[in-house]
């Protein structure tokens, strides 16, 4: 996920700097799932927010596969669960404002998200971070659901009726388009302006970024050039960022986010290491 404002430098939380061990899920249970699963909100700042229960209280939850991590809950809502933390030991991750912050885990008794249910489920706490990612987006949410947990079972989320949803399997049609990880991240290969990229997509970034050195244009222009992904042929716009440091930590030339995204129905394959757009 990136969280400035559109056209601000770049400030997020790059998860694959955080030195954060990655670990495992708890147990699951799963419940049967509704076809038509729960409502997906897209907020006025281009993000996907579901909502889901959290040892019995609901709150709203960030759906971002540009986080590294599984689940991560707001130091507010720790507190009103009153839930036991251990600090990570070398553990720190940047804050919005520069500030390194903690990282703690924790353990929820469950979590209910669109019919599928964890119990227990671990969790991580990195200070006031998903707070102050909050009041940035205008959103208030304690929840962040990251790439470790949507890759658990197929993922959907259906852009175009607002929906999002846990299947059985992939839906019929659609394109079909392998991904890699790097970082823990989903990373596709297409051609943006005639040049071979790869780019990661995440469902946390309001808007699709190429890094200054792609195309040689200067921080914050906004603009269209036109993008291929497998025979999918569209000319979205795209921020110019500076993005050195995922960059070198991804091998990412920019991102995809929801302007692309919310135009298709998208299946997280991860059994095959597949993103399906429908």
């Amino acid at each position: 996920m990136r969280t400035p404002a559109p056209g601000s430098p770049l400030l997020h939380r790059r998860d694959w700097l955080a030195a954060v061990p990655l670990w495992a899920l708890g147990a699951t249970g799963c419940s049967t799932l509704p076809p038509e699963g729960t409502p997906l909100q897209i907020s006025d700042y281009g993000l996907p927010f579901v909502a889901a229960t959290v040892d019995g209280m609901e709150v709203l939850a960030l759906v971002d596969s540009g986080s590294a991590s599984s689940v991560r809950i707001s130091q507010r809502l720790a507190r009103r669960l009153r839930l036991a933390l251990t600090p990570v030991p070398g553990a720190r991750i940047s804050g919005l404002d520069g500030r390194s912050l903690p990282v703690e885990r924790g353990e929820l008794a469950a979590l209910t998200l669109a019919g599928r249910r964890w119990a227990p489920l671990a969790v991580e706490v990195t200070g006031t971070r998903l707070e102050d990612i909050a009041a940035r987006v205008g959103t208030g949410f304690d929840l962040q659901i990251g790439w470790r947990l949507l890759e658990q079972a197929v993922a959907v989320l259906d852009y175009p009726v607002r929906r999002f949803r846990w299947a059985d399997a992939p839906g019929l049609g659609g394109l079909h388009i392998p991904y890699a990880l790097s970082g823990g991240l989903p990373v596709v290969q297409a051609v943006v302006a005639g040049r071979p990229v790869a780019l990661l997509v995440d469902t946390g970034a309001p808007e699709n970024t190429l890094g200054l050195d792609t195309l040689g244009q200067p921080a914050g222009t906004l603009a269209s050039h036109p993008l291929q992904l497998g025979t999918l042929e569209r000319t979205p716009l795209w921020r110019a960022k500076d993005l050195t440091v995922t960059q070198r930590a991804l091998g990412t030339a920019g991102t995809l986010g929801t302007p692309f995204l919310r135009e298709f129905r998208v299946t997280i394959l991860s059994g095959q290491h597949q993103l399906q757009f429908g």
